[in-house]
């Protein structure tokens, strides 16, 4: 499906796709930076920030450890089909799609 301006996109697709957003926290003084993943209703968590990674593949990870925490009970599978900058220019958005449903273009 290409998108443009004026497309009209199938609502059945919104049950299957999960955003995840991610926001860099500054250290304080009692505590050091961390990594925020968190969904548009406002739920998240803080992750700890990992120097073994570049910039944004600790966005990615923090990410994909939310999702993983969040379906931890439930026998569901997502993957990551997509990732942008943050509308917020903050951090970064990831965009993950729950396995056996497809985007329209599979």
């Amino acid at each position: 499906m290409i998108i443009t301006q004026n497309t009209q996109i199938p609502t059945e697709y919104v049950p299957y796709a999960l955003t995840v957003y991610t926001r860099y926290v500054p250290p304080t003084d009692t505590r050091g930076s961390k990594i925020m993943a968190y969904e548009k209703d406002g739920r998240g968590k803080k992750m700890t920030f990992d120097y073994d990674y570049a910039a944004s593949d600790r966005h990615q990870t923090a990410a994909i450890e939310y999702l993983r925490k969040r379906i931890m009970e439930k026998d569901e599978q997502w993957r990551l089909i997509a990732h942008s900058d943050n509308p917020s220019g903050t951090g970064y958005a990831y965009l993950f799609l729950l396995s056996g449903t497809t985007t329209g273009e599979e």
